[in-house]
């Protein structure tokens, strides 16, 4: 059964668009005085790319304009 689960995971990469996204959402972040954490930064920018919304309980993804977050 885990064969199954991992082939059903999507593992999204870090490539140059993810890069210019991360630019985007550190200089927003940097500019409303809202800084969260750098790996926090890379999850909103996979996010947008692929227009996905974030799960997480993490409130400081809420200071990220245009970004979904989901709360499970």
């Amino acid at each position: 059964w885990l064969d199954q689960v991992v082939r059903a995971i999507r593992v999204l990469v870090v490539n140059l668009e993810t890069a210019t996204a991360y630019a985007g959402v550190r200089s927003m972040l940097q500019q409303t005085g809202s800084p969260i954490p750098a790996n926090d930064m890379w999850i909103a920018a996979l996010a947008f790319q692929h227009r996905l919304p974030v799960l997480s309980r993490d409130a400081h993804f809420d200071a990220i304009d245009g970004l979904t977050r989901v709360v499970w």
